[in-house]
């Protein structure tokens, strides 16, 4: 819906479309939830770097200035212009630019906000270790699958290039020892639903570690500046809110620049992450068979 009220809708375009939804959740049985009745009909499988390559160049066509290989080195407030001065660096050297208002959207890090004196909170520790394959050839399921393991939860979903990618969500503690692909394929084959699938897929790449915890910044707007994606909020990978989370509030974001109110924009924020907690804790309260695991008793 947000892609369509922003006019596009054409980027998902060649990307793959999902049925529904495979789930063994407080259960050892695989649970099937089609789209068919969904408003939005079916679901995507994107191909993420295509898709936010789609992104920007729709935000170059609106007229936005693209720095590519460039990194923010500081910011400071320019006390008598107004604004901001930020110094940029790339392989041609540093140079500075100045503005009346900064939008942070660098991810977890936040690091723009955070310079301001904003701080982001986290609200559990969760590492997502990801790995991906070249699928069977008799593999077209493009059903999203998950699966709750003692330890945590799986989840695998086909891509486009007859790709698979498979994650593994767990607390930092238990996700030590799962540095090697050997140390990966061992915890992999322990599942049953999820190892099912990737019968005959070949390790292409991986496994990596990411930050997957539940986090969000405060403030999340100042004077002259908001942050908007996971740099105000970021989401449990099981929300499957990260792609929408980052929509919603660039647009909002964008919004409460033009009407100068970041105020409306702090409750918007406030409200997604309301509602989002309350769906997490429902969510996992449907998994009640591992009551003594470290993972399924942490905060959640």
């Amino acid at each position: 819906r947000i892609l369509g009220e922003l006019g596009l809708l054409r980027v998902l375009d060649d990307h793959l479309r999902c049925p529904g939804n495979l789930a063994a959740w407080g259960s050892d049985e695989l649970r099937y939830t089609d789209f068919v009745r969904n408003l939005d009909s079916h679901g995507w499988q994107l191909d993420r770097p295509r898709f936010d390559a789609a992104l920007l160049a729709a935000a170059a066509a609106s007229g936005a200035h693209v720095l590519r290989d460039t990194w923010v080195l500081y910011v400071r407030r320019d006390s008598a212009a107004g604004g901001w001065e930020v110094t940029l660096a790339s392989d041609a050297g540093t140079r500075r630019h100045r503005c009346d208002f900064l939008v942070d959207a660098s991810g977890r890090r936040a690091q723009l906000a955070r310079a301001t004196g904003a701080r982001t909170f986290r609200d559990d520790p969760q590492v997502a270790w990801i790995a991906a394959f070249a699928s069977a050839a008799d593999d077209h399921d493009a059903r999203t699958l998950v699966e709750a393991v003692a330890d945590g939860w799986w989840y695998t979903s086909l891509a486009p290039g007859r790709r698979r990618v498979v994650g593994f969500i767990t607390l930092p503690r238990i996700a030590a020892p799962m540095r090697t692909p050997v140390d990966f394929a061992k915890r992999l084959a322990a599942t049953t639903h999820v190892a099912a699938r990737l019968r005959g897929a070949r390790l292409n790449a991986g496994p990596r570690a990411t930050d997957a915890s539940s986090s969000h910044l405060a403030p999340v707007a100042g004077v002259g500046w908001l942050a908007v994606g996971d740099a105000a909020m970021a989401f449990d990978p099981l929300s499957s809110l990260g792609v929408f989370n980052a929509l919603y509030t660039g647009m909002q974001g964008a919004r409460a620049i033009l009407a100068s109110d970041p105020v409306a924009y702090t409750s918007r924020v406030a409200t997604v992450q309301e509602a989002y907690r309350r769906q997490r804790s429902a969510v996992r309260a449907g998994e009640c068979r591992w009551p003594g695991s470290l993972f399924w008793q942490s905060p959640g």
